[in-house]
């Protein structure tokens, strides 16, 4: 399996390929993150979906755009453990996640998820464009914050004993200055040069807001 896969369980056609260059320019209707380190395009026979992803030293950042036609479901996996701050950032569509998540999550609620492999099936309403923001992280970059919020420590046990887990037991929405961290990441404007620190600054910021 590579870094992930999509299917339709319902025959649909989903012709994932890797982009072989960003785009040139960033503007606030790009489906792409700013400096990607990858970019993703599925040609499907029900709309189309746009992946980018920044990896930094430690975590990776997701930016994922659906563009629904009409009502369809797709399954993504991959057998690679996933450590997710997940969340939905323009409208939601239902999930269900095996043995970690179901059904339509809030748009705006940020959870920290953990799976040692991934089997989603996502339910997408039709003529919708659907954007969401993940940030997947090494556990190595989470420990360090563990002493000073033990809900995360407690956490962490789970990940290292590789057993299915999320942080909170009840849903959290964003707070204005959460939402502040996410938008500022998806609209990052300056050079790619500068992208490497001001990423992993907002990273870190976002996880001390998450955790407070």
């Amino acid at each position: 399996m590579d870094l992930f896969e999509l299917v339709s369980p319902d025959g649909e056609d989903i012709d994932l390929r890797a982009l072989p260059t960003a785009p040139a320019e960033k503007s606030p209707a790009s489906p792409f993150l700013s400096a990607p380190s990858l970019s993703l395009q599925a040609a499907c026979s029900f709309g189309s979906m746009d992946f980018s992803c920044y990896a930094g030293e430690g975590f990776s950042i997701w930016f994922s755009r659906y563009a629904i036609d009409r009502a369809a479901r797709v399954i993504g996996r991959t057998g690679l453990p996933v450590l997710e701050l997940s969340c939905m950032y323009e409208h939601s569509f239902s999930i269900d996640w095996k043995d970690v998540a179901r059904g339509r999550l809030p748009v705006k609620q940020v959870e920290l998820f953990y799976a040692p492999h991934v089997e989603n099936l996502a339910q997408f309403d039709g003529k919708r464009q659907y954007l969401t923001l993940d940030v997947h992280f090494e556990p190595a970059m989470l420990e360090p914050y563990a002493a000073d919020f033990p809900l995360l420590g407690r956490f962490l046990e789970k990940v290292h004993r590789k057993e299915h887990g999320k942080l909170f037991d009840i849903p959290q929405v964003a707070s204005p200055r959460i939402n502040a961290v996410l938008t500022s990441i998806l609209r990052y404007s300056f050079t790619d040069q500068l992208a490497p620190r001001y990423y992993d600054a907002q990273v870190n910021i976002l996880l001390i807001l998450l955790l407070e």
